[in-house]
């Protein structure tokens, strides 16, 4: 299994999402959900960022049934009480983290960042969080039809920021809400 360590990286929120997701959230089978991710999740300036994607796909089932560009890449396949779903993790810095559908339901676009417990350096989180924001508003998916999601890992300061924001009227009236998942990738919502 995988072991937490205090830096969260942006790789892994959104790999822990979609498990979250797929346990807690009616998704659709029928639609594969995208997980897009470039270079730079992975390895910054020649450091390794996250290298531990291999053993995320293994210890959570997704076997991979087409490989992509790049080692972390492809397309995977994970069952879950029965139903097969199809997971595209690709590379395209125009397309939001995550896309996924829900049955008879919305489309839910994802924009995650990174975390460190207890916090990043200079109390950054607020700034990543008004990064997201931009994000989901550059993306074509931006519709009012469309469940908007910041995706957190869950930690002390965002737990902190997450309750200043939520009630933020304008954040309603765009239909973007909180997403934040813990390492068992249990996911907490705010509404």
């Amino acid at each position: 299994m995988e072991k937490e360590t205090n830096k969260i990286p942006e790789a892994l929120v959104c790999y822990r999402i979609v498990e979250g997701c797929l346990k807690t959230w009616d998704i659709d089978a029928n639609k594969p959900i995208t997980v897009n991710l470039d270079g730079a999740h992975f390895t910054s300036g020649g450091d390794v960022v996250f290298k531990r994607y291999e053993e995320f796909y293994s210890d959570h089932k997704w076997e991979r049934t087409k490989i992509g560009n790049r080692k972390w890449q492809g397309s995977f396949e994970k069952e879950l009480d029965g139903t097969t779903y199809e997971i595209q993790v690709i590379s395209n810095s125009k397309e939001p983290d995550i896309v996924m559908y829900k049955k008879n339901g919305p489309k839910v676009v994802i924009e995650c960042k990174k975390g460190e417990q207890p916090h990043l350096k200079g109390n950054r989180e607020l700034s990543l969080i008004r990064d997201a924001i931009g994000q989901l508003f550059l993306h074509q998916d931006f519709d009012d039809k469309n469940e908007h999601y910041i995706g957190l890992p869950k930690t002390d300061a965002y737990d902190r920021l997450v309750s200043e924001h939520c009630e933020n009227q304008t954040l309603k009236n765009l239909n973007i809400r909180f997403l934040r998942v813990d390492d068992k990738c249990k996911l907490y919502s705010d509404g």
